[in-house]
């Protein structure tokens, strides 16, 4: 059973970006930033979990947060596996950096695999993902016949690294 975590509220009178939370779960914990340098903010998970390998399962397992989230419009959420976790236990996240558009209320849940050769446990609790606001770029894109010449033109795959 998940020890009870007294929740943490994240926010700051001089934000330039505030973003709502919604706690699907009492047992879920708003993000929170570590230290004042932190780009991102830490995402508990709401549940323990047990991870088989690849091999076992061959698909990613669902973990939920908890939460959802209100993304103020132009801007989107990414979320990143944090280092810790991926160093301590070789967890992945499946799709590698999940984006979150403004326009989705649903609960954030991680898509999690587990490359490594023996099953993983996480506690309730534990901070296993880190999440960042960023601004949309208003893009455009323009059919060409031609793009323009550069040095690497069309070298791909390793082209830079050949010396």
């Amino acid at each position: 059973m998940a020890t009870t975590r007294k929740p943490k509220i994240t926010h700051s009178t001089t934000a330039d970006v505030v973003v709502k939370v919604k706690r699907l779960d009492e047992r879920a914990c708003l993000p929170e930033r570590k230290t004042d340098g932190a780009a991102c903010f830490d995402i508990r998970t709401l549940e323990d979990i047990y991870l088989h390998t690849l091999n076992a399962s061959d698909k990613a397992t669902v973990v939920p947060t908890g939460l959802a989230f209100e993304i103020p419009e132009g801007y989107h959420m990414k979320v990143f596996l944090r280092s810790s976790v991926g160093l301590n236990s070789h967890l992945r996240l499946a799709n590698q950096v999940a984006i979150i558009d403004s326009d989705y209320r649903g609960e954030l849940k991680l898509l999690v695999e587990n490359p490594a050769r023996e099953p993983v446990s996480i506690k309730a609790g534990v901070r296993i993902a880190q999440v960042m606001i960023e601004k949309n770029v208003p893009t455009s894109f323009s059919e060409v016949k031609e793009l323009s010449k550069t040095k690497r033109g069309e070298g791909g795959l390793g082209s830079t690294g050949k010396e």
